[in-house]
């Protein structure tokens, strides 16, 4: 009997203890630990940088861009303003690309966890002022926001474009080709090494510029000469003289690109010019000295405009034509381009 009531004693108190262990169980299930929350600091100075586009112009212009350089304001075709003003609308533009990482980051790392969103963990502060972030998060999201931001910055990167200009007889560029003489592609590759290995005193002309993805840049190269292109009456009583218009104009290569970077391409931008003077005799100089004679241009020149997705770290054939078509030589050389894009890491 004595046994019996022992027995009975210690059942009762195990169900008792597994009444009070689910309900402490239930507790931790309703009230889980709070998470340990971090607090970063994010430098996004190069994620606001905006370049400045150099556009090719001013007063100092191939032959196709000279009537375009006439009556610009200030050299660069843009006004002056108030500098204050400048400055205003420069961390007008920041605090906007602030708001767009800002919601960049939380419509992609756990969007619901943070305050803006109706969460009660995440917050970011930042200021226009400061090229700052500073997040507090949970320390797993603190690492996919490190992440994220490493993934803008690969689109942020600066671009080597490199073109060579080609002058060759009719079919040798195809010897060129790295996939030899049928490559059909669109963009043929063209092999560096043979492209080094040309006979010598061949017309082999290189431009190397480097700009940020997205920005425009260009880079002119060859003689500048000034010449009269206008010429404006000035009448006084009993006399009468002419207010010439000067240009400034380059004969050479002129190569206008803006390069945007993907996944292992860029899509260019492309404007060229090449012109070359044509030997001509000068004009015979005016016999009266109140009269600026008009400049006489004879020039050779090769324009091309064109847009083209090319791969990264590869020589290609973008453009070509033959240099001076005329009847007296209608197999004459041929001016090509071929263009090469490099990223940095």
């Amino acid at each position: 009997m004595k046994r019996n009531l022992i027995l009975g004693s210690l059942l009762t108190a195990l169900v008792l203890l597994s009444i009070e262990s689910d309900q402490v169980s239930g507790q931790a299930a309703d009230n889980p630990k709070p998470k340990e929350i971090v607090s970063r600091t994010y430098d996004i100075a190069d994620l606001l940088f905006t370049p400045t586009d150099h556009a090719l112009g001013g007063t100092f212009v191939p032959l196709t861009k000279m009537t375009e350089a006439q009556g610009q304001p200030n050299g660069n075709g843009t006004f002056l303003v108030n500098p204050a003003q400048n400055q205003q609308q420069d961390l007008q533009s920041r605090a906007n690309r602030i708001d767009e990482i800002k919601k960049y980051i939380t419509d992609n790392v756990d969007p619901t966890n943070w305050r803006d969103n109706g969460g009660d963990v995440g917050s970011i502060t930042s200021s226009p002022l400061y090229s700052r972030l500073i997040i507090s998060q949970t320390a797993d999201n603190q690492k996919a926001i490190e992440k994220l931001l490493e993934d803008l910055r690969k689109f942020n990167r600066l671009v080597r474009i490199r073109a060579d200009y080609v002058l060759l007889s009719p079919g040798q560029v195809e010897k060129l080709q790295k996939n030899g003489v049928d490559d059909t592609a669109a963009l043929p590759e063209i092999s560096r090494d043979l492209l080094r290995s040309l006979p010598q005193g061949t017309v082999h002309y290189q431009s190397s510029i480097v700009a940020f993805s997205g920005q425009t840049v260009h880079i002119a190269s060859g003689r500048a000469k000034s010449v009269v292109t206008n010429l404006t009456p000035v009448i006084a009583p009993y006399a009468v003289s002419m207010d010439p218009t000067v240009a400034n104009i380059q004969e050479g290569i002129s190569l206008e690109v803006s390069a945007t970077l993907c996944d292992g391409s860029a899509i260019l931008d492309l404007s060229s010019v090449v012109t070359e003077p044509n030997k001509a005799p000068a004009p015979p100089p005016t016999t009266n000295a109140a009269l600026t004679p008009l400049e006489h241009i004879d020039s050779v020149m090769q324009r091309l405009q064109t847009t083209a997705q090319v791969p990264l770290n590869k020589p290609v054939l973008v453009a070509g034509s033959t240099s001076n078509p005329n009847e007296a030589d209608p197999a004459g050389k041929q001016l090509y381009l071929i263009i090469e894009a490099d990223a940095g890491k």
